[in-house]
C-alpha cells in the first residue's frame, strides 16, 4: 500500500480514506468474484488515494506493486482520440471524410454480413466458427449485401465502424447474450482472405488480440482486403475502430511533418509508428514514464506486469453462485487454432502492431496524468499546454452526429436515448450530468480496469485489476461485482 494525500481545498467525507481501505480490503474477499489484486487510484480535488491491494501472482504469493505495469487494453482507445483530435485541430485530419482518404486499402464496397437463422434462404453461405470460449464450432448461416454507408472516420473513433470484435459471437453461444454471430463470421472470412493471399497478417482473435505478426500499416490493409462488417457504418457496435484510427493518424502526422519539413528524408515507408507519435503526443509530455505500448526484452517493466487472471462460472444455468479466479490460460479451452497469447504479448512476442485500440500498458499513477491535464484544461503538472482548451471541452463533451447508439451494445454499455443521451464519441462514454451523477466520461478494458473522470468536479477513480473479460465469470460478474458497486461507493464518499 502507499498513503492518501490529506491537504487543504476540495474534499471528500470524513473519513474517506479508512472507509476506501476498508472497501477494498473487503472486494479481495469478495464471495461472487475475489479479484487476485488491484491498484487504485482516485482524486477529489486536493485528496489523493493510491494504494495497491492483494497479489500480482497468487501462485508466487507476490503482493501486487503500486507501480504495477497494467494492461489497459480499450482504455487506449480515448489516447488514440485524443491524437486524432490534435490531428484534425491542426488541419491534418477530417472526421468526417472517408477513412479512404488517409487509407487507400480502405477505397473499396464493404459488405454487411447479415446471419440466416432460418433454412428457406436458398442463397445463403455458411461457416465454422471456432469458439475460445466453448472449444466447440459453430455453424452459421449468412449472406452479404452492399454497405449503404461509407465508412467514415469519426466511425473509428466512436466504435460504430462495424469492424467488431469476434467474442461477441462466443459470449452469444456460451452465455446467451444477443450480440450478433455476424462477428464470428467476419472473423472466418478475414482468416480466408489471409490464407488466401498466403499471408498470415492480420489475423485477429480474442486470445490474441495484439500479437499480430504484421506492422499496424499491414494488420489494417488485411482487415480491408477482407472487405467485411458485421453492421452498417454508424452504428454502434465495438470493436478494432481505434485501431485503424490509429493507422489515420500515423498517415495524418506524417503528411503534417511533410509540409513542416518539405526536405526532411523519411526513413523505411515514411511512417511514424503510432507507439512513438503517442509518446511525442502525450506520454512525454506529461510525465508519464511507464507508458509503452511493448515492453521489450531487458526492460524491467517486464518484471512489473501482473499475472493475467480469469474467472469460470461455478454454474453456468446459474451464475449467482459465482466464479473461481484462476490463471487466464486456465480458464478456456487450449485451441491450437486459436493460441493464447493476450497474457504475455505485451512484454512478449512479436510487439509489431501498435494498436490504439487494446494496447498501452503503463501505471495506474501514469493514466490518472491523463485526467488530471483534462481537469487542469490541458495543462500538464508542470503547467505547459499539452491539449488546446478546444481539444479538452471536444474530448470531455463533444458528439458526433449520425451515430445510431440504440443497438444491443448501446444497450449492454448503457449509451444511446434509453441511457439519459449518453454517447461514445471518441473512445470513450460521454453521460450527461443528471440529478445522481455529475458529468462522467468513462470507459473500461478487457481486464475489467476502468476509468471514470468527472472533470468539472476534480474528480476521478481509476480501478486496475487484472480480470479478463474473455471468461465467463469475468464477463458475467465483473461490472455488476467489480466495478459498478466500486464507483458507486467512491461517488458516495463526496456527492
Amino acid at each position: 500500500m502507499a498513503s492518501a494525500q490529506h491537504v487543504p481545498g476540495f474534499h471528500l467525507a470524513d473519513g474517506w480514506e479508512e472507509a476506501m481501505d476498508k472497501y477494498f480490503t473487503d472486494l479481495l474477499q469478495n464471495k461472487t468474484l475475489a479479484p487476485a489484486g488491484f491498484v487504485v487510484c482516485a482524486r477529489r480535488g486536493q485528496h489523493v488515494y493510491h494504494k495497491a491491494f492483494g497479489m500480482s501472482d497468487i501462485s508466487t504469493k507476490t503482493e501486487m506493486p503500486l507501480d504495477a505495469q497494467f494492461r489497459m487494453f480499450s482504455m487506449t482507445k480515448v489516447l488514440t482520440s485524443t491524437i486524432a483530435l490534435v490531428l484534425a485541430e491542426r488541419g491534418y485530419l477530417d472526421f468526417e471524410a472517408p477513412v479512404a482518404a488517409y487509407l487507400p486499402s480502405f477505397d473499396k464496397e464493404f459488405r454487411v454480413v447479415e446471419v440466416i437463422d432460418n433454412d428457406t434462404e436458398s442463397n445463403a453461405d455458411s461457416i465454422e466458427y471456432e469458439s475460445f470460449l466453448s472449444g466447440k464450432s459453430i455453424p452459421i448461416r449468412y449472406k452479404t449485401t452492399p454497405a449503404t454507408q461509407p465508412l467514415l472516420v469519426k466511425h473509428l473513433s466512436s466504435e460504430c465502424s462495424g469492424i467488431g470484435y469476434d467474442m461477441w459471437t462466443d459470449f452469444d453461444a456460451t452465455l446467451g447474450t444477443s450480440f450478433g454471430k455476424q462477428y464470428g463470421v467476419c472473423q472466418v472470412l478475414r482468416e480466408r482472405a489471409h490464407t488466401a493471399s498466403g499471408s498470415a497478417t492480420g489475423r485477429y482473435s480474442s486470445n490474441s488480440i495484439i500479437d499480430q505478426n504484421a506492422t499496424l500499416a499491414e494488420y489494417v490493409d488485411a482487415i480491408a482486403k477482407a472487405g467485411v462488417l458485421a453492421c452498417e457504418p454508424g452504428q454502434f457496435s465495438y470493436g478494432l475502430g481505434a485501431l485503424v484510427l490509429g493507422r489515420v493518424c500515423e498517415v495524418a502526422y506524417a503528411n503534417m511533418m511533410r509540409d513542416a519539413l518539405p526536405s526532411e528524408v523519411f526513413a523505411g515507408d515514411g511512417y511514424k509508428r503510432f507507439a512513438a507519435i503517442m509518446d511525442e503526443m502525450i506520454f512525454t509530455p506529461l510525465g508519464m514514464t511507464s507508458a509503452c505500448f511493448y515492453v521489450e526484452d531487458g526492460d524491467l517493466r517486464a518484471r512489473k506486469v501482473p499475472t493475467l487472471y480469469g474467472a469460470t462460472l461455478r454454474d453456468r444455468k446459474n451464475p449467482s453462485e459465482g466464479a473461481e479466479v484462476k490463471p487466464l490460460e486456465e480458464c478456456n479451452p487450449v485451441l491450437p487454432t486459436l493460441p493464447l497469447t493476450v497474457h504475455t504479448a505485451h512484454a512478449h512476442g512479436h510487439r509489431l502492431c501498435d494498436s490504439g485500440d487494446t494496447g498501452a500498458c503503463m501505471t495506474a499513477e501514469d493514466y490518472s496524468k491523463f485526467y488530471d491535464m483534462l481537469i487542469n484544461d490541458g495543462k500538464s503538472a508542470d503547467g505547459t499546454e499539452v491539449l488546446s482548451p478546444t481539444v479538452v471541452a471536444t474530448l470531455l463533451d463533444g458528439t458526433l452526429a449520425g451515430l445510431d447508439f440504440d443497438t444491443p451494445f448501446g444497450t449492454a454499455f448503457n449509451v444511446g436515448r434509453t441511457h439519459e443521451d449518453s454517447s461514445f464519441s471518441y473512445g470513450w462514454v460521454r453521460q450527461p450530468k443528471s440529478e445522481s451523477r455529475p458529468h462522467t466520461n468513462k470507459w473500461a478494458g478487457y481486464a475489467n480496469t476502468e476509468g471514470r473522470l468527472y472533470a468539472a468536479a476534480q474528480s476521478y477513480l481509476i480501478f486496475c485489476p487484472q480480470l479478463m473479460a474473455s471468461t465467463t465469470g469475468g464477463f458475467t460478474h465483473g461490472a455488476s461485482v467489480l466495478k459498478g458497486p466500486t464507483f458507486d461507493f467512491f461517488q458516495r464518499l463526496w456527492m
